[in-house]
């Protein structure tokens, strides 16, 4: 699932990657292609209504650039989004800076998930969480041809943190590319009341050349 800009997506992802071992019972995944670089389109949406979205670009996974915006202002555990605020952030070998709204000068702090060998596929897609994978079906992807493959969650640490049930769904192309990515907690969410609360990412330009730079240093200053 990284900046503190970010926590919905990377706590719900990390959620998804860090629990116990996974048991796929009614289902295998294709082995999925090499993925060096990628693009990607989030949005966080509760009930279908958007809450807030963000573009990012990846060289690897030691190397991103991206920038999202909240539409509507919410409390969200460990979150805050803020109608209008826009954020753009670099991790870059190890320091990820970040700066909001009009700001001209970045914060950067150590990047806690700092992983200089961690492949993109095993850091984005990879689900270690006890859960059933069933192979759903056929699904359009922005006129791409996927199949969808769910991972029904059977964790109760994540499902109570996800509002009562975790759900994680890849689609994948039948040349093994994942497209998309959905994480979603459904129930009671805090903050939010009942329904779905989804973080859903499209994924495009897969190995295409995408370089990622660091801010100049004059720009930059030193966070806590």
């Amino acid at each position: 699932m990284r900046s503190i800009w970010l926590i919905v997506i990377l706590v719900t992802l990390s959620m998804a990657i860090t629990c116990a071992p996974a048991r796929a019972e009614t289902g295998e995944l294709p082995p999925l292609a090499p993925l060096k670089s990628v693009r990607d389109r989030y949005v966080m949406s509760f009930n279908g209504q958007p809450l807030r979205v963000c573009q990012t670009v990846w060289e690897t996974w030691s190397r991103s650039h991206g920038a999202c915006h909240d539409l509507v202002t919410l409390e969200l555990p460990g979150d805050r989004l803020v109608a209008g605020r826009q954020v753009e952030f670099v991790y870059y070998d190890g320091i990820r800076y970040e700066r909001a709204d009009a700001d001209t000068t970045w914060t950067a702090i150590p990047d806690a998930d700092f992983d200089p060998d961690r492949a993109l596929n095993d850091a984005l897609f990879h689900v270690t969480y006890a859960a059933v994978l069933s192979r759903i079906g056929t699904a359009d992807v922005d006129g791409a041809a996927t199949t969808q493959y769910q991972y029904w969650s059977y964790d109760k640490k994540l499902n109570k943190q996800s509002g009562g049930q975790a759900v994680f769904d890849l689609f994948i192309t039948p040349d093994n590319r994942v497209v998309k990515s959905q994480f979603s907690g459904r129930g009671t969410i805090t903050g939010l009341g009942e329904g779905e609360l989804a973080n859903i990412w499209v994924f495009a330009d897969h190995n295409g050349s995408i370089v990622v730079t660091p801010p100049p240093p004059d720009q930059v200053r030193q966070g806590e």
